[in-house]
C-alpha cells in the first residue's frame, strides 16, 4: 500500500510540476508573442506608407528590418515569405547589396531547416554576386567574409568538418579587419570561432576568446551579451563548473527575453540548465527546465519538426512554381504588347525616316552655307595676304630709294670733303685762291641735321620699326637705333662709318653690342632679322 501511495504521490507531483511549467511557459510565450506582434505591426504600417508613396528604397529597408526581426523571434516561415516577396524588387545591379543580404538570410533559414544543398547553392550564388557587382575593395572583403562565415556554419552543421570551418572563420576574421569592420562585428566573428572551439572541445581556446570579448564589452547590457553569456555557460559546463554555468545561462536567458533575439539559444540555454541541475542532483529543477525547453521549442520553433520541414519544401516548390507561372504570364503579356506595338513601330519608323530626310536636307543646306562661308574667309585671307605682299614690295622699293638717296648724300658729302681738302691744300699766293679757301671754310656738313632728315624719311616709310625696337629691346640706345636703321637698309660697315663719322672697327663693335642686347645667337643674320621685324609683327 505504501509503495502504491508513493507512486501516486510522484505522479501527482509530476503533474503539478508539468502544469506549472506549462502555465509559466504559455504566459512567457504570450508575452513574447504580444511584444513581437507590436513590432511587426509597426513595420507593416511603415511598409504600407512606403508602398503608397511608391518609395522602393523605404519598402526594401522596412522589409529587411521585418525579416531580421521575424528571424530573431523564431517566426521563420514569415521571414521566408517576406524574403521571397522582396527578391523581385532587388534584381537590378542598383540593389546588389540588398539582394546579397537576402541570399544570406535564405542560406541561414536553409541551414536551420537542414536543407544543406540549397544552403550551399545560395552560398555559391552569393560569392558570384559579390564578384560580379562589388568592386570597392573594403566592401568586397566585408561581404566575402560574411559569406565565408555562413560557409563555416554549414560545414559545422552538415559534415562537422571543424578543421575546414576553422580555416574559413579565421579567413573571415582577417577579411573583417581588412574591411575595417566595426568592433562589434569582429566580436561576433570571435564568438562564432569560440562556438566552433566549444564544439571541438578546445575549451581553453574558447575561454581565452570569451574573456577577451568580455573585457571589451563589460557589464553594460548589450545584445551581444545574449550569445556571450550563452557560450560562457557552455564553457563552464565543459569545465564541470555547474554553478558558474547556471549563472551565465540564466543571464543569457534574461538578455534574450529583454531584447527578443536569438530565441533558438534560449532553448539551448534551458536544455543546458537541465543538464547542470541533473549533475547537481536537483532533478526537480532539471525536469522543470527540460519541460520548458521542450514546450518553448514546440510553441515557437515547431518548424524544426519533420512535418514542417516537408511543408517548408512544399512552400519552396510552390514559390518556384509561382515564379515559373509568372514568367510564362510575362512572356504572354510581352507577346501581346509586341503585337500591339507593331503599328506604333511602323509609325515610328516612318517618323524616323521623315526626320532623317529633313535632317539630311538641313545638313546639306548648312553644309553649303558653311562651305560658302569658308570660301569667303579663304578669299578674304588671300586678299589680305596679297595686300600684305604688296605693302612689303612697296616698302622694299621705298627702302631701296631711301638707301639710294642716303648713298647719294654720302657721295656728295664725300666729294665736298675732298674738294674742301684740296682747296685747303692750295698755296695762298693768289687772291682768287684766298677767296676759294674762304668759300671752302664756309661749307660745313651738319651730320646731326642730316640724320634728322634721314630719320624723318625713314620713319615715314617704316612707320613701326623704331616703335617695335623700343618695345621689344628696351636696352637699345638712340645711337643703337641709328645703326639698326642703317643695317635694315643694307648699308655696309664702311658706309655706316662715313655716315656716322666713326671708324669701321667702331661700327663692327656697335653691331656686336646690338646683337648682344637683342639676344641674337651667332646663327641669326642681323640684317635679315631687322628687315623682317616689321613684317613679322
Amino acid at each position: 500500500m505504501r509503495s502504491i501511495a508513493y507512486k501516486h504521490l510522484l505522479i501527482f507531483t509530476f503533474v503539478i510540476l508539468v502544469s506549472s511549467v506549462v502555465c509559466g511557459n504559455v504566459k512567457n510565450a504570450d508575452r513574447i508573442q504580444n511584444q513581437s506582434d507590436t513590432i511587426v505591426t509597426h513595420f507593416q504600417i511603415q511598409l504600407r506608407k512606403a508602398e503608397h508613396a511608391g518609395d522602393t528604397i523605404k519598402i526594401i529597408n522596412y522589409k529587411q528590418k521585418m525579416i531580421r526581426h521575424l528571424s530573431g523571434i523564431g517566426r521563420f516561415h514569415q521571414a521566408y515569405d517576406n524574403i521571397w516577396s522582396l527578391l523581385p524588387l532587388v534584381q537590378t545591379d542598383e540593389f546588389a547589396i540588398e539582394k546579397l543580404e537576402l541570399f544570406q538570410k535564405l542560406t541561414g533559414l536553409y541551414i536551420i531547416f537542414e536543407q544543406y544543398e540549397k544552403a550551399g547553392s545560395y552560398i555559391q550564388q552569393s560569392f558570384d554576386l559579390v564578384d560580379a557587382n562589388i568592386e570597392e575593395e573594403n566592401l568586397k572583403a566585408y561581404h566575402t567574409g560574411m559569406i565565408k562565415g555562413q560557409q563555416a556554419w554549414l560545414l559545422m552543421k552538415q559534415s562537422r568538418n571543424y578543421e575546414m570551418a576553422e580555416k574559413l572563420l579565421l579567413e573571415k576574421l582577417r577579411l573583417m579587419h581588412q574591411a575595417k569592420a566595426s568592433r562589434n562585428e569582429i566580436r561576433y566573428t570571435n564568438l562564432q570561432i569560440s562556438e566552433l572551439y566549444l564544439d571541438m572541445f578546445r575549451t581553453e581556446d574558447a575561454g581565452n576568446l570569451l574573456r577577451t570579448i568580455y573585457d571589451e564589452v563589460g557589464e553594460a547590457p548589450m545584445q551581444i551579451h545574449a550569445l556571450l553569456f550563452h557560450y560562457y555557460g557552455r564553457y563552464y559546463k565543459q569545465l564541470s563548473k555547474n554553478d558558474s554555468s547556471i549563472f551565465y545561462l540564466q543571464k543569457s536567458i534574461e538578455t534574450i527575453d529583454f531584447y527578443h533575439i536569438h530565441l533558438d539559444k534560449r532553448i539551448d540555454d534551458l536544455e543546458l540548465l537541465s543538464e547542470c541541475y541533473v549533475a547537481k542532483g536537483d532533478h526537480e529543477k532539471a525536469l522543470r527546465y527540460l519541460l520548458e525547453s521542450k514546450m518553448l521549442s514546440d510553441s515557437l520553433f515547431g518548424s524544426k519538426s519533420t512535418l514542417n520541414k516537408e511543408l517548408f519544401e512544399i512552400k519552396d516548390k510552390y514559390t518556384l512554381r509561382l515564379q515559373e507561372e509568372e514568367r510564362k504570364f510575362d512572356a504572354q503579356r510581352l507577346e501581346l504588347l509586341e503585337r500591339k506595338n507593331q503599328v506604333w513601330l511602323y509609325k515610328l519608323l516612318s517618323l524616323i525616316a521623315l526626320s532623317i530626310l529633313i535632317i539630311t536636307v538641313l545638313l546639306v543646306y548648312f553644309n553649303r552655307q558653311a562651305s560658302k562661308l569658308r570660301n569667303e574667309k579663304l578669299l578674304l585671307k588671300k586678299e589680305q595676304e596679297l595686300e600684305k605682299q604688296k605693302q612689303n614690295v612697296v616698302l622694299e622699293v621705298k627702302n631701296k630709294e631711301l638707301m639710294s638717296r642716303a648713298l647719294q648724300m654720302l657721295e656728295r658729302d664725300t666729294i665736298l670733303n675732298d674738294l674742301t681738302q684740296n682747296i685747303a691744300d692750295l698755296p695762298n699766293n693768289d687772291k682768287t685762291i684766298g677767296e676759294l679757301k674762304d668759300l671752302a671754310n664756309s661749307i660745313k656738313i651738319d651730320k646731326s641735321k642730316k640724320w634728322e632728315e634721314f630719320e624723318i624719311h625713314f620713319t615715314s616709310v617704316n612707320s613701326q620699326f623704331f616703335k617695335l625696337l623700343r618695345e621689344n629691346f628696351s636696352k637699345l640706345t638712340a645711337t643703337d637705333l641709328k645703326f639698326c636703321a642703317f643695317i635694315k637698309l643694307g648699308f655696309s660697315s664702311k658706309d655706316m662709318s662715313e655716315l656716322m663719322g666713326i671708324s669701321p672697327d667702331s661700327v663692327n663693335t656697335s653691331r656686336s653690342r646690338i646683337r648682344k642686347k637683342m639676344g641674337l645667337d651667332r646663327q641669326t643674320n642681323i640684317v635679315e632679322f631687322l628687315q623682317k621685324l616689321e613684317i613679322i609683327e
